[in-house]
């Protein structure tokens, strides 16, 4: 038997929980071995302008490179790196990209961020979910992405905007999940304390660890429905988001 958690204020992670990314709207990147995926060709003109002679499979791994660093002081400090200082590090990883250099990583992530907002959808279920649960309580967002503008301009797009009273992204907070801190600035937003709010993620180490490190109880979206191995545990695990409905009592 499921339990039944007791909120007057539920927060959800965005991408992978509210949101999701269809990769099938990305453009295909042709690698010597195989394709993939990649915001990259949407952009070669400018990436061709910006830098001469580099082709779009290079900067891809040029990027990979640079976000592995990236994810390696996140884990380390919390702290966010915005996207356009990972296009700059790839540039100058390059040595490309002139005296400006930062000022065409900026081009460059712009870019890139117009494709990932045309390829994110919500689900057709979570807004009228998100409808519903706001009349029991509180809504609000905090994400882990690199570009704050590009996450409203999401939640814009998928008509959830209206239906939250907080959102907190780590580019504009500058640390990210799991900091305790991200999300207490949630709480701080709503003006609510943890005990009585719960947060609903896809990810068990930034979400629900995050989560409960900040006080608050967790609830983990898992597709799979697999139990943790190990670490703090989720307050209730759910397949579909629509199934914190059944949860939440208000």
């Amino acid at each position: 038997m499921r339990p039944t958690l007791e909120a007057h204020a539920i927060l959800f992670d965005l991408f992978g929980t509210l949101v999701r990314f269809d990769t099938s709207r990305l453009p295909l990147l042709e690698l010597p071995q195989s394709s993939v995926r990649s915001t990259i060709p949407s952009y070669a003109p400018l990436l061709a302008e910006i830098a001469p002679g580099v082709e779009p499979a290079t900067f891809l791994q040029a990027l990979v490179a640079v976000s592995v660093g990236i994810a390696h002081e996140r884990q380390e400090s919390h702290r966010e790196v915005p996207s356009r200082d990972r296009f700059e590090r790839a540039l100058r990883l390059l040595s490309v990209g002139g005296e400006d250099v930062s000022t065409q990583a900026e081009r460059l992530s712009l870019a890139h961020m117009e494709q990932l907002v045309a390829a994110a959808a919500a689900p057709a279920a979570h807004r009228p979910l998100l409808e519903r649960l706001g009349k029991r309580a509180a809504l609000g967002c905090i994400s882990n992405f690199d570009h704050a503008p590009s996450a409203l301009r999401v939640l814009d797009q998928t008509g959830l905007a209206p239906l939250l009273s907080a959102v907190v992204v780590s580019d504009a907070f500058g640390m990210c999940k799991p900091s305790p801190t991200i999300f207490r600035e949630g709480l701080r937003t709503l003006d609510i304390s943890a005990s009585e709010a719960i947060f609903v993620g896809d990810s068990l180490e930034e979400d629900v660890r995050g989560a409960i490190s900040a006080g608050l109880r967790a609830v983990w979206l898992s597709p799979t429905r697999a139990a943790p191995s190990a670490g703090p545990m989720p307050a209730a695990t759910i397949r579909e988001l629509t199934e914190i409905e059944e949860l939440v009592v208000g």
